[in-house]
């Protein structure tokens, strides 16, 4: 009685974690999957200090 539910509570949550991670990526938090990282010509490294 309890096995389907003990096979199904792993699926579940690693679909909801899968489906987390697509989004968060997919929606740029962090570079989306795929894109290629173009450091900005224009930003220096400073602390962002005038001199």
């Amino acid at each position: 009685m309890y096995g389907i539910h003990v096979m199904l509570f792993p699926i579940a949550l690693t679909l909801l974690v899968v489906l987390h991670i697509v989004q968060v990526r997919s929606r740029g938090v962090v570079r989306p999957i795929g894109d290629p990282y173009v450091p900005d010509a224009g930003q220096s490294t400073s602390t962002g200090a005038s001199q």
